[in-house]
C-alpha cells in the first residue's frame, strides 16, 4: 500500500480509514455534483441514527489536503452537525474518472441538468448555457438545442452535454427563435417555451420563404384562443392558422405541410 503525509498525520495509508472533526483539511474536486440542500435531509436521518462510521467517504491526498471523490453530502451532513467523519484514503483520481466511474457515459444519469452545468461552470459554453436557460426561461434542454440551432436537445446533445463536451454554435439561431417564443409570451402564451410548442417553432422558422414578421404581425391581430397543445402537428396546424389569418385566399400558405415536409428532408439528410 502506498503512504503520504498530511498534516495531523505523519504518514496515511491508502485503504486505511480514518476519522477527524477537523473539516478544513478536506476540499472539493472541480467536476463533481453541487452539494445541495439533501445534505439538511441527511443530517436529519443522521441526528435520529448515526451510520457514519459505516459508510466512509472516500479521498485522496494532495498538497496537503483531503479531496473528496465520493460522500460529500455525507461530509456536507456531518460538517453541519459537528459529527466526526470516517474516511478512507484512495489513489488519486481526475474529474474526468470521477464523471465516468457514476456511469459508463459519463455523469450518473440522475444528476439533474443544473448538477451537471454547475459541475462545469468553469467552462465559458455552460456558463452562457445557464444564463440563457435563467434569462429566458426555457428548459435546459431545450436550450441546449435553441444554442445548437434546433428546438431541442437531440441524444447526441445530451451526451456531449453530460460528458462535458457541449458548445454553442448557432447564437443567430437562438437569438431568431427567443424573439418569436418572447411575441408569443407577450400575447399571453405563457407556454411558448415549452418544447412541443419550441419544437413546431423551429420547424415553421426552418421552411423557405417563411416570413417571421408576418407571424407576428397576424399574431397581434389573433382573436381566437390558443391552445397548448402537445402534439407537435397540432401546434403546426395552429401556428399556420395564425400566419394566414386575415389574408386573402391567393396568400394563404401550407405553413404546417412545407414545416413537416422540411422536417422529413433534413431528417433524411442527418441534420439535426
Amino acid at each position: 500500500m502506498g503512504k503520504t503525509g498530511i498534516k495531523g498525520h505523519k504518514r496515511v495509508t491508502v485503504g486505511s480509514v480514518y476519522r477527524t472533526t477537523d473539516f478544513d483539511r478536506f476540499a472539493y474536486l472541480p467536476g463533481q455534483r453541487p452539494v445541495g440542500k439533501r445534505h439538511r435531509r441527511l443530517a436529519r436521518s443522521i441526528e435520529e441514527d448515526n451510520m457514519l462510521d459505516r459508510f466512509p467517504i472516500s479521498v485522496f491526498v494532495e498538497d496537503y489536503m483531503l479531496y473528496i471523490i465520493d460522500g460529500q453530502h455525507r461530509f456536507a451532513a456531518a460538517q453541519m452537525l459537528g459529527e466526526p467523519i470516517d474516511y478512507v484514503i484512495v489513489d488519486p483520481i481526475t474529474p474526468e474518472q470521477i464523471c465516468a466511474a457514476h456511469s459508463p457515459g459519463g455523469h450518473s444519469s440522475n444528476w439533474t441538468d443544473k448538477e451537471v452545468i454547475e459541475s462545469h461552470i468553469t467552462n465559458p459554453h455552460y456558463r452562457e448555457l445557464r444564463e440563457f436557460h435563467r434569462e429566458h426561461h426555457v428548459a435546459v434542454g431545450c436550450a441546449i438545442g435553441m444554442l445548437r440551432g434546433h428546438s431541442h436537445a437531440s441524444s447526441w446533445d445530451k451526451k456531449e452535454f453530460r460528458l462535458g463536451r457541449f458548445k454553442v454554435t448557432d447564437r443567430a439561431w437562438a437569438s431568431r427563435i427567443v424573439f418569436l417564443v418572447n411575441a408569443f409570451r407577450d400575447k399571453g402564451v405563457s407556454w411558448a417555451g415549452h418544447v412541443r410548442f419550441l419544437q413546431a417553432l423551429s420547424d415553421v422558422m426552418k421552411v423557405d420563404g417563411f416570413d417571421e414578421a408576418r407571424l407576428i404581425r397576424n399574431l397581434g391581430k389573433y382573436t381566437r384562443p390558443i391552445h397548448d397543445y402537445t402534439p407537435v402537428d397540432a401546434n403546426l396546424q395552429q401556428l399556420e392558422d395564425i400566419y394566414n389569418h386575415g389574408v386573402s385566399k391567393k396568400k394563404l400558405f401550407p405553413l404546417a405541410l412545407e414545416a413537416k415536409r422540411a422536417a422529413t428532408s433534413a431528417k433524411a439528410k442527418g441534420t439535426k
